[in-house]
């Protein structure tokens, strides 16, 4: 009975989101007057969840290790929200949102390498959200 639940799991998982609603749309603004940088972060609501879908182009380029880091932001408490490296200055990220968290700021960070739990790099792109 287990297993055939799991199977039932997955094969739900495989398939397309339906019925997407956009519940927030925020346009990130560089962090420094030098940046370029300009992006979009989207929360949108399916019969999956609530994800959070972050797309910026005009992007520093990446050396060595480098890569940007997503962050959502509760007060002083940073969640990383993922990982991506550019393309032409150009990158994306997609999230699956916890819904207890109530969170007021996303950011991008510029990194210098993928594993950090916290943000170590310098600050690219960020903008308030409602949560």
């Amino acid at each position: 009975a287990q297993n055939a639940q799991l199977q039932e799991q997955l094969a739900s998982s495989l398939q397309p989101a339906q019925g997407m609603q956009t519940g927030e749309a925020v346009k990130l603004s560089p962090a420094t007057q030098d940046i370029v940088a300009q992006g979009l972060a989207t929360i949108v609501i399916d019969n999956k969840g609530t994800h959070l879908v972050v797309q910026a182009e005009n992007l520093p380029t990446l050396e060595g290790n480098e890569a940007f880091q997503v962050w959502l932001i509760k007060g002083d408490t940073p969640q990383n929200a993922g990982t991506f490296l550019s393309h032409n200055g150009t990158g994306a990220v997609y999230y699956t949102l916890d819904s207890a968290n109530d969170y007021d700021t996303v950011a991008i960070t510029l990194e210098p390498d993928a594993m950090g739990d916290e943000p170590r790099g310098t600050m690219i792109l960020a903008a308030k959200i409602k949560g």
